[in-house]
Parts: structure tokens; C-alpha cells; sequence
């Protein structure tokens, strides 16, 4: 990158848009090393993929050895002038996402590594 920044401390948000996810952004972000950000999960308004499509997303990912790459977070807007409520429940990702995502053939390591090891390590200082 120009910025000298590795690829792998990047974090691009935003690839469960419609838009994004019908371009092929999400593999070709993680191909060049960067986190994957699906961060709205529970949304389907339009401009954003539905969560069926959003976890076959992911199971892509994971099937082309990117699952090191995903981060996964929702939205929840209570009141935003000019834009829609979006009543997600916190534990949205956990209680309903994650099953989803184990109809789809991903396992509890899969699990893991999405939810806790991706974040601890870019997190991580170094």
C-alpha cells in the first residue's frame, strides 16, 4: 500500500452492500490481505445483501482460505436524521447469524476464528 501499511492491519467496510458484494469486492479485498467487513448484519434494506447471501459470503470466504480475514458486526441506528431505524438487537450476530452461518457448512472453529481470533488480531498491538 501507499501508505505503508500492511495489508493485513486494513480493515475495508461496507462489502455486504448490494453493490459490493455483486462486484466480487469481498474475495478480491481478502485476496490482497485485508480484513473483510460484513458489517451489517440483520440489515436487508436494498442496499444491503440479505443475511442468506450474506453468510454465503462468508462460506465463500472460508472455502478460498480467507476465513482469517472476516470481521462480522450489525447495525443498529435508534435515530439517525435522514435515515431509517434499524431496530438490530446486540446479540443479533451471536443468536441469530451464527446458526445461519452452521446451516451453511461452517463449524465451530470457523466460528471461533471469525469471531474472536480476526478481532483479537487486528486488534493486537505489534
Amino acid at each position: 500500500m501507499d501508505e505503508g501499511l500492511p495489508a493485513q492491519r486494513v480493515v475495508v467496510g461496507g462489502l455486504d452492500r448490494t453493490d459490493a458484494a455483486a462486484a466480487g469486492a469481498p474475495l478480491e479485498i481478502a485476496r490482497r490481505g485485508a480484513f473483510v467487513a460484513l458489517d451489517h448484519v440483520g440489515s436487508g434494506n436494498g442496499a444491503h445483501i440479505t443475511d442468506s447471501e450474506r453468510a454465503a459470503v462468508v462460506r465463500e470466504l472460508v472455502e478460498a482460505g480467507h476465513g482469517d480475514r472476516i470481521l462480522l458486526s450489525s447495525t443498529a441506528i435508534g435515530v439517525a436524521k435522514g435515515q431509517p431505524d434499524c431496530d438490530v438487537p446486540f446479540s443479533y450476530v451471536l443468536s441469530t447469524f451464527v446458526p445461519l452461518l452452521t446451516t451453511k457448512g461452517l463449524g465451530d472453529a470457523d466460528v471461533q476464528r471469525i469471531l474472536v481470533d480476526n478481532p483479537r488480531g487486528l486488534l493486537s498491538v505489534r
